[in-house]
């Protein structure tokens, strides 16, 4: 009996150091090529957006959003991953569409990337400079695939929109969405914890000054890494509180360790055409 049980929970062990954020363990994002080569590809995610190393002479316009200003009619659930936090959105009424993209995306679900120091934490850079969190809201092509998962599969099948976040307690314009969300990660501290959260509207994450933005194609930006999104990256931030921050810096990882940060560093460009939207 003994036997099985160290059996059960070498299994377990296992099954959460198949990658994590902190290369001191060998699973850490250094490593992830060796379990999913992915990784270490050609067109990776994130990266540091150079602002002068825009493609010349193109300027996309202003993205569409539709039914972003709808508040849904059922609560959200709100998960710890054991990477992270996460929305899943049971709807395809939320949709987006933007110069150069090949037709609207719907959105499927939203995750948060952070660190312990304001700052840092944001998977993207511009030019060299972080921010304190990054929202990720992972869209697909819903008029060609059922998931996101299956739209992988497409170079193109997936796009997702890239928000910051910094903390200044002194801004009018804090963002409320995610002050509610705040408020309920204490009930999901430890990995596989669900609970729910108010419904919002999903523009209220969107910056209010959203026509500029950088577009460029690249991958997941965790395991397997996968090379089929089109990222759309806001350049103007969202606020929030310090005491709304630091709510996201008391979740715990997979292995039961406080999740110091979930931002893979940013990854080689490669040549790959980056746009500004304006």
């Amino acid at each position: 009996m003994l036997t099985i049980v160290f059996a059960a929970l070498l299994v377990c062990l296992v099954h959460s150091q198949e990658w994590n954020y902190d290369d001191a363990t060998g699973y850490g994002p250094s490593y992830w090529y060796k379990s999913y080569p992915q990784c270490g590809g050609f067109s990776q995610s994130p990266i540091n957006i150079l602002t002068n190393n825009m493609v010349k002479g193109i300027t996309l316009g202003p993205i569409s959003f539709y039914n972003y200003n709808s508040v849904a009619s059922y609560m959200f659930n709100l998960t710890n991953t054991g990477h992270g936090v996460q929305i899943n959105v049971p709807n395809t009424s939320y949709r987006f569409y933007g110069e150069g993209l090949r037709g609207q995306y719907t959105l499927e679900q939203l995750h948060f990337h952070w660190s312990q120091h304001n700052g840092e934490g944001s998977e993207h850079l511009v030019d060299g400079k972080g921010h304190s969190m990054e929202i990720h809201m992972v869209h697909f092509d819903a008029s060609k695939y059922k998931s996101v998962s299956e739209a992988l599969q497409d170079p193109q099948g997936v796009a997702v929109l890239g928000i910051f976040v910094n903390v200044d307690d002194a801004s009018p314009q804090q963002n409320l969405a995610i002050a509610d969300i705040a408020t309920h990660l204490s009930a999901i501290k430890y990995a596989g914890q669900v609970t729910q959260t108010a419904p919002f509207a999903m523009q209220d994450l969107i910056p209010k000054s959203n026509t500029e933005y950088y577009r460029y194609h690249g991958s997941l930006t965790t395991p397997g890494c996968t090379e089929s999104l089109m990222w759309t990256v806001f350049k103007t931030p969202i606020y929030i509180s310090q005491a709304q921050m630091n709510s996201f810096r008391t979740i715990y990882d997979h292995d039961g360790e406080l999740l110091e940060k979930n931002d893979r560093p940013t990854q080689p460009l490669n040549g790959r055409d980056m746009y500004h939207g304006k």
